[in-house]
């Protein structure tokens, strides 16, 4: 009598309920994923703005010695990997968001005491807050950061 009626079997519902769970759960990764992503590239085009900004007033100053922007600071702790990617002896100068905003700069692109410091004859940039894809290594400079995004695109 029962084999007669017509509908969807609990099996047949619980395997349409996991192969959905299962689904979900790989769209949400793969969108945390493109998050970070998209995040590491706004970061990168931010401190490419710098970098573009930076070069000009270093151009400036070696054509007519108008003085450097920002304030010497210090190198803040990076990893030994991005050490190897980048020259760290240089003198490096702080730029915060009343810098930006003096160099006609976005003074948003910092969050509430970040900065980055800038290393005009080396043509580097580093943000405080540093970021990683990966959550093992955080990266801090330009070179890291583009270096970073590669690999994982690989």
């Amino acid at each position: 009598m029962l084999k007669n009626k017509k509908g969807i079997t609990i099996l047949a519902l619980m395997i349409t309920v996991i192969v959905l769970l299962i689904l979900t759960g790989v769209s949400v990764n793969m969108g945390f994923s493109i998050i970070k992503n998209v995040r590491a590239g706004r970061l990168i085009s931010n401190m490419a703005m710098v970098r573009a900004k930076a070069q000009t007033i270093y151009e400036k100053y070696q054509f007519d010695g108008t003085s450097l922007v920002g304030e010497e600071g210090e190198i803040i702790e990076i990893s030994d990997e991005e050490e190897r990617l980048i020259n760290t002896t240089g003198v490096w100068r702080r730029w915060d968001s009343d810098t930006l905003k003096d160099q006609g700069l976005d003074p948003q692109m910092l969050g509430e005491k970040e900065y980055f410091l800038v290393d005009y004859e080396n043509d580097e940039i580093i943000y405080s807050r540093g970021t990683s894809l990966d959550g093992k290594t955080t990266y801090h400079s330009l070179t890291g950061l583009q270096h970073m995004l590669e690999n994982n695109e690989n």
